[in-house]
């Protein structure tokens, strides 16, 4: 296990098959769920937005890219509807099926504050006009390459700042993932990328490196429970 998780093992996961069937896409979607009610980092991500709001007094809006099932853009606007705060949450994914998901799941808690939309990032950039842009469990998907464009790009997209949550690479890790795929959803999509999501991921060094490359400055970069990081960075003069 020391040898797999040494270097960076990617793999294509099974959800991103485009061949995937629409049952065992929604069952990985909703086992994919139940996991983030845990683990998601959207609360902190919310915080950091509302902290935004205290300072500049006016509504404000955020994007979640490769949103997914749309849980984390569901989360923060049921949060930002409870405390009246005036934040309008928009997700974006490749996936078209993802988004019916997203979609519907806002539906069922009546949210007009949000917006889902189809846009494939690294082709096409990541869309201008958004305070704060964010992204969770998406860069273990991307080469390292790829992954360093991307912070860059939504460094250079925000109006205020960004928030990367994922992965460590790490044998924890991968322990967890597997024991908590396996105790928490039935779905074998989700039993068979969780822990293969671990071999993909970054360590911290190596996140550190690419945020160096892509030109922030003064981000902070820390490890959170269950074996992941949160990236936050502000833009300066703002």
């Amino acid at each position: 296990m020391n040898g797999v998780l040494k270097n960076r093992d990617l793999q294509p996961e099974l959800m991103d098959d485009p061949k995937l069937s629409p049952e065992l896409h929604d069952q990985a979607l909703e086992g994919l769920r139940r996991i983030n009610r845990l683990s998601s980092g959207s609360a902190s991500m919310f915080r950091e937005l509302r902290r935004h709001h205290k300072r500049l007094q006016r509504p404000l809006k955020l994007l979640d890219i490769a949103c997914g099932g749309g849980d984390s853009v569901v989360r923060m606007a049921r949060l930002a509807e409870t405390q009246k705060l005036p934040f309008q949450v928009e997700g974006c994914d490749i996936s078209g099926h993802a988004l019916t998901n997203a979609e519907n799941l806002a539906a069922r808690h009546n949210l007009v504050n949000t917006r889902f939309f189809q846009r494939d990032v690294l082709r096409h950039g990541v869309p201008e006009g958004y305070d704060m842009v964010t992204c969770s469990l998406f860069l273990h998907h991307l080469t390292a390459t790829d992954a360093t464009d991307l912070i860059r790009n939504m460094a250079s997209a925000c109006r205020l700042s960004i928030q990367i949550d994922d992965l460590k690479r790490s044998i924890v890790g991968y322990w967890l993932a597997k024991a908590g795929c396996h105790l928490l959803s039935s779905s074998p999509i989700v039993r068979f990328d969780g822990p293969q999501s671990v071999r993909a991921a970054f360590t911290l060094d190596e996140i550190r490196d690419m945020a160096n490359t892509s030109g922030l400055a003064k981000f902070s970069l820390t490890s959170r429970w269950p074996q992941r990081w949160t990236l936050k960075w502000t833009k300066p003069c703002q």
